[in-house]
């Protein structure tokens, strides 16, 4: 038996799925689930942002970056990279397949 269904959808798709599986008890709009979960997650990363600034201490993150012109339409194009290291044991759990982090570097006054 199908307890649960989360696919994106729309309200005639909603219909489909409860014909072809009336016994779920629940139906869960993934689109919705990820837009509160950015939202929430923004939320905290801006608290704590301010939290930060309050505190006067900052990080910063290790990075490349270059801007280069296309050949073809002259157009400039500015890219990046994060450089990552291997992951602390504490961290690497954190839906992390690859076993990597970015290189932080916390400022001390």
């Amino acid at each position: 038996m199908v307890k649960e269904f989360t696919p994106d959808m729309t309200n005639s798709m909603q219909k489909i799925v409860r014909k072809c599986f009336p016994r779920t008890l629940q139906i869960v709009n993934k689109i919705h689930v990820f837009t509160l979960a950015y939202e929430a997650i923004r939320d905290l990363r801006m608290a704590y942002r301010w939290q930060i600034m309050k505190n006067e201490t900052a990080f910063s993150t290790a990075g490349i970056y270059d801007i280069w012109v296309d050949k073809d339409s002259g157009k400039q194009h500015a890219t990046f990279s994060i450089i990552t290291i291997v992951t602390d044991p504490l961290t690497d759990y954190i839906h992390n397949t690859k076993y990597r982090m970015p290189v932080i570097f916390v400022i001390q006054r």
